[in-house]
This record gives structure tokens, sequence and C-alpha cells, in this order.
């Protein structure tokens, strides 16, 4: 286990106030490298500079609900090991200013052909940035198959990361629980994760 702590790399992108899901996702895989059995989920909005750290499974019960908690990953590594990380806002001392960063979520639904309650991604956008292409094209399916909303990402799960990009297909499956959106993600046609949105709470 490792007992460091490590600062994400978190942008605000475009005109949002707060630091999207699928930037913290891809700050801790970054941190993460290979792995599988991958579970990502994320708790509330987060709007501050977040730290990475690793926790054991019996200490989950007392963290997942603290404020300052934003995300939890847990996921098998390389080496057959479960293990377990959650971002969490930095301390106050320490706490760095999260810069804007210019952003066009319509890189990775411009290409992409709609198929009733498919969607098929465009590959090279896909590559470029994987979990920013997963979200944007989820978010754009249940907006054109559900109803138009501002759509929460809240959870990610996948067999393997990283996965083949190249071919990727995102199919509505329905609701999961509580509200919760469920969307199988395949590559080549082969199931590999899914993906959950639920509806904004404000509106």
């Amino acid at each position: 286990m490792l007992t460091e702590t490590l600062a994400l790399n978190l942008h605000f992108k475009g005109q949002r106030t707060y630091i999207t899901g699928a930037d913290i996702a891809q700050g801790m895989l970054n941190h993460i490298g290979v792995c599988s059995k991958l579970r990502i989920e994320f708790h509330h909005m987060a709007a501050c500079a977040l730290d990475m750290r690793e926790v054991l499974a019996d200490q989950l019960p007392a963290l997942k609900h603290r404020d300052d908690v934003y995300a939890l990953l847990a996921a098998t590594d390389a080496d057959g090991v479960q293990r377990y990380w959650l971002a969490q806002a930095q301390a106050q001392t320490q706490k760095a200013q999260v810069l804007r960063l210019d952003y066009d979520e319509s890189v990775f639904t411009r290409r992409a052909l709609l198929e009733d309650q498919l969607i098929h991604a465009d590959a090279a956008s896909m590559q470029a940035s994987p979990v920013d292409a997963l979200v944007a094209l989820n978010k754009y399916l249940l907006n054109q198959c559900v109803e138009v909303h501002p759509w929460i990402f809240v959870r990610l799960d996948m067999q393997h990361w990283p996965f083949d990009s190249s071919g990727v297909q995102l199919r509505l499956t329905g609701q999961a629980s509580h509200g919760i959106h469920k969307t199988s993600i395949l590559s080549h046609g082969t199931p590999v994760g899914h993906i959950y949105f639920t509806r904004s709470a404000t509106t």
C-alpha cells in the first residue's frame, strides 16, 4: 500500500464552476496505470483542489460519507491485488488554486453516429481522451434518447483499463436503481464496462 498523497492535476473546464468527474477519474487513472475490475464512484461535486491517496478496505465505510471525500476508486492492480483510493480535498494550509481550461465537449460527439439507443464513437477523439469521450457520448445519448437534462456522471465500471478504444459503442441499458441510468460500453461489439448517470438534483 502506498502511503504518499498525490496531487491531482485538475481544471475548471470551459465555464463550469465545478471539476468534472471525468477529470477526477482520468487524474486518478494516470497515477494507477494498468488495472482491472475498475470502479470509480462520485459522491458529490468538487470545486477545489484534490489529492489522491490509497486507503484500506476497512476504512471505506467511515470515509465514503465525509464531506471532503469526492470520489472512491477500487481496482485490481497488475499484480492481482485489490486496492482502494480516494480523491479528497487538499488540506486548507496547502490548497492549490484550480485554473480554468478552454473546453469544447462537442469534439467527442460531432463525428459520433447515433442509432436508436446506441451511439458509435469517433475513434480519433475517443483515443485522445477516453474518459472525457465516454462521459460526453453518454450525456449526448441520454439527451437524445431519454430527455434533455443536466445529467451528472456518478460511476464508471470497466473490466480492464486501459481498453481498446478504437471501436467503441455505448448502448442505453435503462434505469439501474434510484433514478440512475445505466449504459453499456462495448469495444468492437464486446461488453467492456458500464457508465452511470443521474439527473441533476438542482433542476
